[in-house]
């Protein structure tokens, strides 16, 4: 027992030898290096430029030693001094917080362990702050490549509204052509249809108002136009007429009222189906099964799923003779 005591003292004691030890190794270390980083901020403090810099500083030329500091450091980079003296001038003289950031944040960098690297965090920490504050302080007043952006974008916006409601314009003004055209159309489309039911005078053969529907381009006729066409064949009726004495003789000496008026043309026995033939049209079949052109209409209301309301016909489609 009494071994086993004096085995565990002499352990214990030893361990205490050790500890005591090392933290006088540490605080040896510490003390070496505060004594390195004071001969080193010692020997940043004995330049010439420094002092100069440092005796304008004294003497209320802060222009002046700002200028001296910078070169300082243009000439050694490494000089911490002059570093912390730079940054402490921009922030306190000139409120530049950008450039007095950047210079405390390299002093933390080259002397974190100086007396003064706890100085220079908290400063750095306002500079941020005061430098947030200025930014957004600038934007409010419209000042800065930001703002100016801003700005770039908000023209633009307004531009693409502009264009937006340009367009708008343009696309109503659209639409109505359109429905002006439908109903210009549609109006065509009755009138070329009241056309067709009225019985016609004029001889059967006549191409200018038999074959209305064989040409797309003949859908726009007016009846204005039809009536001058009319007229004209009219007139080479009478023409004929003068040119053929017996007839005007005869007529006369016997008045009488037209054939095509009293009684209808000859035509062909009239099947219940048709087939369409090519070259066929609804006035030539009405012609043909009916004797006058204005049936064509009854043929077009018996086969409407056939045929469509401008009463056009395809070779080759089977429709009812009503």
């Amino acid at each position: 027992m009494k071994k086993n005591l004096t085995t565990r003292k002499t352990t214990m004691t030893k361990t205490s030898v050790l500890k005591a030890a090392s933290l006088s190794a540490m605080a040896l270390l510490l003390a070496s290096c505060g004594r390195i980083a004071r001969q080193e901020l010692r020997e940043d403090r004995a330049g010439h430029m420094y002092q100069a810099a440092m005796a304008d500083y004294t003497a209320g030329r802060i222009d002046a030693a700002i200028d001296g500091f910078e070169k300082v450091i243009r000439a050694t980079p490494g000089n911490a001094s002059a570093r912390f003296q730079l940054a402490t001038l921009l922030q306190d003289r000139r409120q530049d917080h950008l450039a007095a950031l950047c210079q405390y944040r390299e002093y933390i960098l080259q002397s974190p362990s100086s007396d003064k690297a706890a100085l220079a965090k908290e400063r750095a920490e306002v500079c941020e702050r005061q430098y947030a504050a200025a930014v957004l302080e600038r934007l409010k007043g419209g000042e800065g490549p930001v703002a100016a952006e801003i700005a770039r974008l908000k023209a633009e916006l307004e531009k693409a509204v502009a264009d937006n409601a340009k367009l708008r314009e343009d696309l109503a003004e659209a639409q109505h052509e359109v429905a002006v055209t439908k109903r210009e159309s549609e109006r065509v489309r009755r009138l070329v249809t009241s056309l067709g039911d009225e019985e016609s005078t004029e001889r059967p053969d006549l191409s200018s108002a038999k074959d209305l529907l064989d040409e797309e381009e003949e859908e726009t006729l007016d009846r204005a136009k039809l009536s001058a066409e009319v007229s004209e064949l009219a007139a080479e009726e009478e023409t004929e007429r003068r040119e053929t004495p017996f007839a005007v003789s005869a007529k006369k000496a016997k008045p009488v009222e037209p054939a095509a008026k009293s009684a209808e043309p000859p035509h062909e026995e009239r099947p219940e189906e048709y087939v369409v033939q090519e070259g066929d049209t609804l006035y030539k079949i009405a012609i043909r099964f009916y004797g006058r052109r204005s049936a064509w209409t009854k043929i077009r209301d018996a086969n409407k799923t056939v045929i469509s309301m401008d009463g056009r016909v395809n070779a080759g489609e089977r429709i009812k003779l009503p």
